[in-house]
């Protein structure tokens, strides 16, 4: 349903959201006989807003339904003795109580990384019985790093390493201290020695050093695509995160105190979450039109109290060689992790700032449109002493011309029918050689030209001109080429 027609006919279902404003809860002046004295313009903001949430809300929730199909599909087809249906199953819960889509977002990273095989297994399952009209198209298999090094084996291995990413989010997320039972042991061999197995011809691994960088990998990718993990770290970014602006050669020549994106011209290290109202839009506009560089981060500083608290929820606290070994390996998987994480997760904060900016600008906007629209049809004043009689409105609109079709001053009555016009071909030209504004004479050599002459008796008919009709209101049509024809007519 159109909103106007919710307003209208539904008001008492909504009548909550039709009172958004305080404006809109105060009562209407009325007279002594219960009569209305002042009608009030209502916006319906409220409302509106209320609709592009359940636009929003309604195109999350069928997303999460085709996700939720998905994991379940991938349930299925892996059956209940796997040893990841415990994964799966998480990640299914996770979909269900998903109530933003950067959760979705988690969970589809995590499920196309883990199960990439299980998913292309069920599309083509799907494409032969036909059970979907997308299934017509073959889902590939991904070809990454990480998928490379699993086919190879040395997954097998990350028992051997420590905490899962599941640990993880957990030591990251929980209040609780690290203690005896956070399942991590210290295995009985040192890393080279475990990567040794997987060396030979057949994985081709040269050395235990490549199997153990492998290894890494296959840690960091499964650390940066674990939802608790990311949760945790976009919280952080979206909290912690600061903007540098440096003006470019280019921003430095145009941009000097008075211009209009000058209080953006050098931020340094100012927190994204102190960023107020049109700011960032500011700051934005200036990058895309080239007179600063704009970089969204973490200070160095923050970085390096995030590698701290999670690399003392990852690494062993045991205190021996081997120990030391698997903390370091742990700790290379941390920072491969955070490189992963930190452009992507400062990307969806720059998005998010942006659609917070531009809902901000559009707000301004429209609360100075609505300044300007939320105006009363102009009446005519009466005396009180004949306000039963009515009053023969006069409109007198003007519509600029270059000369050539001439400046046309038309006297209206209230129903806009054409009462008299009268056309004035030389009152916006600029009169003299040195370019004067039209209704200002030229140098002192040239006052006495043509043009000023004539264009001084259009001044005389016009001004005869409204004596004799005497109009209550004055219209002036304005465009874009016509500004430089209306200071004469003031």
């Amino acid at each position: 349903l159109e909103l106007s027609f919710i307003a209208a006919n539904l008001r008492d279902r909504v009548e909550p959201l039709l009172r958004g404003r305080r404006e809109d809860c105060r009562p209407p002046p009325r007279d002594p006989n219960a009569a209305v004295l002042e009608r009030r313009v209502h916006r319906r903001d409220v409302l509106h807003e209320v609709m592009e949430w359940d636009r929003r809300y309604a195109r999350m929730a069928r997303r999460r339904t085709e996700m939720f199909t998905r994991v379940m599909a991938v349930a299925d087809s892996m059956g209940d003795n796997h040893p990841d249906i415990g994964a799966v199953a998480r990640l299914s819960n996770a979909c269900e109580d998903a109530d933003l889509d950067e959760v979705l977002d988690d969970v589809e990273n995590k499920i196309n990384l883990r199960f990439d095989e299980a998913l292309t297994a069920v599309a083509e399952a799907e494409a032969a019985s036909g059970a979907s009209k997308a299934s017509q198209y073959r889902r590939p298999l991904t070809r990454t790093q990480y998928a490379h090094h699993c086919k190879k084996g040395v997954r097998d291995l990350l028992p051997l390493y420590g905490a899962t990413p599941e640990q993880l989010g957990h030591g990251l997320t929980s209040y609780r201290r690290r203690g005896d039972d956070d399942g991590q042991t210290l295995p009985d061999m040192m890393p080279e020695e475990a990567a040794a197995v997987y060396v030979g011809e057949e994985t081709g691994y040269a050395s235990p050093a490549d199997v153990l960088k492998a290894l890494t990998h296959i840690a960091a990718a499964e650390v940066a695509a674990e939802p608790s993990v990311r949760a945790y770290l976009r919280t952080l970014v979206r909290r912690r995160a600061c903007v540098w602006t440096q003006p470019t050669p280019a921003g430095t020549e145009a941009m000097d105190p008075f211009h209009p994106l000058a209080e953006v011209k050098r931020l340094q290290a100012k927190p994204v979450s102190e960023f107020t109202g049109t700011e960032f839009a500011m700051a934005l506009k200036a990058h895309r039109e080239g007179l600063v560089q704009l970089k969204i981060a973490l200070p160095p500083k923050v970085l390096d109290e995030v590698r701290d608290t999670m690399e003392a929820a990852y690494c062993l606290e045991d205190v021996s060689d081997m120990a030391d070994a698997w903390n370091a390996l742990r700790k290379a998987a941390l920072k491969e992790a955070m490189q992963l994480l930190a452009p992507t997760l400062t990307r969806e904060t720059a998005v998010a700032m942006e659609r917070e900016a531009r809902a901000e600008v559009k707000r301004e906007c429209g609360d100075a449109l609505w300044r300007r629209i939320a105006l009363a049809p102009w009446r005519p004043e009466s005396n009180g002493d004949f306000d039963d009689e009515e009053v023969e409105v006069r409109v007198l609109a003007a519509v600029w011309g270059p000369g050539n079709p001439p400046t046309t001053f038309a006297m209206l009555d209230a129903n806009g029918e054409l009462v008299d016009f009268l056309s004035c071909p030389n009152i916006a030209v600029r009169t003299g050689g040195g370019g004067g504004r039209p209704g200002q004479p030229g140098p002192p050599g040239q006052q006495e030209g043509g043009n000023f002459q004539r264009q001084q008796t259009d001044f005389n008919r016009l001004l005869k001109f409204m004596i004799e009709h005497r109009p209550h209101v004055c219209v002036v049509a304005a465009a874009a080429g016509a500004g430089g024809g209306g200071g004469g007519c003031s």
